[in-house]
């Protein structure tokens, strides 16, 4: 569970880093 939550988390900043650019 640990690991997938942070999976989750970087996916989730990526998209983040995405929408900037």
């Amino acid at each position: 569970i640990k690991r997938s939550n942070a999976m989750n988390s970087f996916v989730r900043g990526r998209v983040e880093l995405e929408k900037l650019y």
